[in-house]
């Protein structure tokens, strides 16, 4: 799967994920979306603009240090494509369980 920002392109393969700023263009597809399975959501943190204050969701169950230290990794990498763990890739299985359910 084709997935690019402004001046990067990447191929995605199973186990990556993708992290995207409201800021940074970018898109699926080269110029289409190939077969396969995608799941996406988008945690709105009130943000538009890299330095503004970032505010999580009440949903998120993170503790306040936690949620400051992935605010801390999100706000300070340039990192798009992520390639995840075992763990990830089980909850997101499980997600597509659901789904297909």
């Amino acid at each position: 799967l084709h997935f690019s920002t402004e001046q990067v392109q990447f191929n995605l393969v199973p186990g990556n994920f993708t992290v995207t700023r409201p800021w940074q263009l970018h898109k699926v597809g080269n110029p289409k979306v190939t077969v396969g399975k995608l799941f996406w959501f988008i945690i709105d943190v009130g943000v538009r603009q890299p330095h503004q204050l970032w505010k999580w969701p009440d949903w998120i169950i993170l503790s306040e240090d936690d949620l400051d230290y992935l605010t801390l990794i999100l706000r300070q990498t340039d990192a798009q494509v992520w390639k995840s763990g075992k763990k990830i890739q089980e909850c997101f299985r499980a997600i597509g369980a659901c789904l297909d359910s």
